[in-house]
């Protein structure tokens, strides 16, 4: 299959537009058809406008082109065919059954069908079909969902179906589980029935959501509670799953559980349904009355005999349905860890309760993580790695991987160490995000007692160990993923080399607590981009980058940072960069380009002002960045030394305090 190849969705759905666009997020060329073009033209103009982006960069979209189903021809160029249309299944397999006659020699089909089995759409067709079609569940919109669920029968071709494998992990940037060929696939299926039956477990019991949402989610290792994450998904959808689900396996354990009871029945239909928990106002759903309240406080006990009864029907219903969904439990549990974030599978809980081995096996090198790598030594919010092949890694711990001078002193002692006993330094943090900064209550506190050293402590502090590492003398490659703002995208911009997840949000916020970027990255942005008119807007701009490669079209990143294509791949690829590196040293840095005259950029900035654009404020702000560009000499030294005089100066301005305070008391931003 070629790097760039070509992709053909069949059906312009929302499902199928979302995968169209994680073809075209791959650099590949896609052929949308639909009942006709003005339909996926249609999609196509949704596409460009949906919130959060499906695309990395809107201007992917100049490479799909548009069709209708008499243009099937397209398919005998084409790598991977999807069909995504809704699911009738006359419709579906007529569909499958013309398309025998487009298919290239080497292209791969897939159908996304839910309720219907592979084996049911192939009666009838010919041993071609039989070997080339099998079944693709991705959950929407797949940029933002791992998982995809991959089925086939006894006829498919096994090569066909490795080389999708390798296709839908390695460019895509999935995670791949097989599973039976069964109604629901396995993550949704087992999703619904769960949702169901501790609906009906609650109202048995007479819970309240807060208690059972409590019960049910981070205590387990789930992201969000169960009525928090139907609230996600949406009821309407829950509940034409179980219907699908409930006609296609009418013999399954919960059948008689997969309804709606009459309170949440009445709301759907008389169109007073808001959410288990709306999302205007501070308010819960009282399951027993309908009624909307405020939520109550509740404790939660780990041992909490509702909390294992509803882990008891949950590994009943799995004990008896694994056969046939999945060939093992490991596949279930890696369904639901991926498809709905639980960080542990079902099995693997069950396990635990019953305290028994669960021997999962070890994953491949690709899809290690740091925790698998044993700890040097242990610091105040960070570990130091040994990675073998002379190769270290320093890695941030969560709950938000914050930044503080002690983790910034042993970052610096980490780097010492690794620069005289290793070859080579990987930076890395390890939850979702890589680092959330540095706390803007410390300095809040700070301001408030009129303790302004202690601000100037903390950025000489910083400044020094984020030039130090700047300048290491071994390769370091930082591997950075999710939100990294503030303080902590400075710190991502002064690692000498990237490694990026594609969802990266990077971004220097600092203007929205009415500060300035003051550990370097200015300095650092000013290197990399040359132009102090585009750094004044970057930073001025306050934005995060909504994925890797707008970080990478703005600017932030250098012509040696990479972009993963897998997300579950990056600290193993950032380890392997490092390697790399030990033996081809990167060139050194270009000098930063001379001093620009301010009088232009101030000019600019004082008729934004003029029309209303940017605030009082703002103005302010933006001639501190304009002194800080082109006050003097453009060497890192004196750039660091004028973001530092300019952010204590801010420091000390009465719209700087406004704007701190609503920041910290309400998590949104003021424009005073």
């Amino acid at each position: 299959m070629s790097e760039k190849g070509v992709g053909v969705v069949i059906g312009a759905s929302a499902l199928g537009i979302g995968i169209a666009a994680q073809l075209l997020n791959a650099g590949w060329q896609v052929h949308l058809l639909d009942s006709s073009p003005d339909l996926a033209g249609k999609a196509v103009a949704q596409l460009r406008v949906l919130r959060p982006p499906l695309l990395f960069l809107p201007e992917y979209l100049s490479q799909i082109k548009l069709g209708g189903l008499s243009d099937l021809t397209v398919c005998r160029e084409a790598d991977w065919v999807v069909e995504a249309i809704a699911d009738n299944f006359e419709l579906k397999r007529r569909l499958l059954h013309r398309l025998e006659l487009f298919l290239g020699p080497e292209t791969m089909l897939s159908t996304t069908t839910r309720f219907f089995t592979l084996r049911s759409l192939l009666v009838g067709s010919s041993d071609m079909l039989h070997q080339r079609l099998f079944a693709t569940h991705f959950s929407a919109p797949p940029r933002y969902h791992k998982l995809v669920e991959v089925a086939a029968t006894e006829t498919t071709d096994p090569n066909l179906l490795e080389r999708f494998c390798v296709f839908a992990e390695e460019t895509l940037g999935h995670r791949v589980v097989m599973v039976h060929d069964s109604p629901g696939f396995v993550a949704m299926r087992v999703f619904t029935a769960h949702f169901f039956d501790v609906l009906h477990l609650a109202l048995e019991s007479e819970l309240d959501i807060e208690k059972v949402d409590a019960l049910t989610g981070p205590l387990i290792g789930r992201p969000y509670g169960i009525f928090q994450m139907a609230d996600r998904l949406g009821l309407e959808t829950l509940v034409q799953q179980a219907r699908a689900l409930s006609s296609a396996i009418p013999d399954d354990p919960l059948h008689n559980r997969m309804y709606l009871p009459s309170v949440l029945e009445t709301l759907l239909t008389e169109k007073h349904w808001r959410g288990f928990w709306p999302q205007e106002g501070n308010l819960v759903l009282d399951l027993q009355t309908g009624e909307y309240r405020p939520p109550q406080t509740v404790t939660i006990d780990p041992n909490d005999p509702f909390l294992v009864c509803v882990q008891e029907s949950l590994f009943a219903y799995l004990d008896a349905i694994r056969p046939q969904i999945a060939t093992t439990e490991l596949a279930v549990d890696q369904a639901m860890e991926w498809g709905f974030g639980w960080s542990k599978g079902p099995f693997v809980l069950e396990a635990e309760r019953r305290g028994r081995l669960y021997a999962a096996p070890s994953p491949s090198p690709q899809y290690l993580t740091q925790s698998h790598w044993p700890i040097i030594e242990q610091g105040p919010l960070g570990a130091f790695r040994d990675l073998g092949d002379g190769v270290a890694c320093f890695c941030l711990h969560p709950p938000d991987n914050r930044l503080t001078i002690p983790t910034l002193e042993f970052l610096l002692k980490a780097l010492e160490r690794a620069e005289s006993e290793f070859l080579a330094l990987v930076v890395t943090g390890e939850s979702r995000d890589f680092t959330a900064g540095f706390s803007l209550v410390r300095w809040w506190e700070a301001i408030s007692q009129g303790d302004f050293a202690q601000i100037e402590d903390d950025i000489t502090v910083a400044q020094a160990v984020y030039l130090r590492l700047a300048h290491a003398t071994i390769p370091l490659v930082g591997a950075i993923q999710g939100f990294t703002r503030g303080g902590g995208a400075e710190l991502a911009l002064h690692l000498p080399t990237l490694h990026l997840s594609p969802e990266t949000y990077l971004g220097l916020t600092q203007v929205s607590a009415g500060l300035l970027p003051s550990f370097g990255g200015i300095s650092e942005l000013y290197a990399r981009v040359g132009d102090a008119r585009s750094v004044l807007q970057l930073v001025m701009g306050g934005q995060v980058s909504t994925s890797a490669y707008e970080a990478q079209r703005r600017g932030f990143l250098r012509p040696q940072d990479t972009i993963a294509r897998n997300a579950d791949r990056l600290f193993y690829e950032a380890r392997q960069r490092a390697l790399e590196l030990t033996d081809s040293p990167l060139p050194v840095a270009p000098l930063p380009p001379p001093p620009t005259d301010p009088a232009p950029l101030r000019a600019a900035m004082a008729e934004m002002h003029a029309q209303g654009r940017i605030t009082p404020h703002e103005l302010r702000l933006s001639g501190a960045v304009i002194q800080v560009l082109c006050g003097g000499p453009t060497d890192p030294t004196s750039l660091r030394e004028r973001e530092r005089i300019a952010c204590l100066e801010l420091c000390h301005e009465p719209l700087t305090h406004e704007r701190i305070r609503h920041l910290i008391e309400t998590g949104q931003p003021l424009r005073n």
